[in-house]
């Protein structure tokens, strides 16, 4: 439901300012294209069109690297503190 508020936005703006003003304003129109064209065209490909996200391949694991961390949750931990340091040393 928050896509709508792209389109209601320009709708409520040329609303007003046709309620107050009797005119339309140019900027009102072009919003109101592009929200129109945002809404019928599948979001998830024009978000990707415009916002293109890479893959963040890892490229070493977690367990290799772990001990190169001066912390973690479970040595900052207050509960499990004495065992993870015993543990980590």
């Amino acid at each position: 439901m928050l896509e709508l508020c792209l389109l209601f936005c320009p709708i409520g703006a040329m609303t007003m300012s046709y309620a107050f003003f009797k005119t339309f304003h140019g900027s009102d129109i072009i919003l109101l294209i592009f929200s129109s064209i945002y809404f019928i065209l599948p979001t998830d490909y024009l978000s990707l069109y415009l916002f293109p996200i890479k893959e963040n391949i890892e490229k070493t694991r977690y367990d290799e690297v772990c001990k190169d961390f001066d912390t973690d949750y479970d040595r900052e931990n207050p509960i499990t503190k004495r065992e993870a340091i015993k543990e980590f040393n």
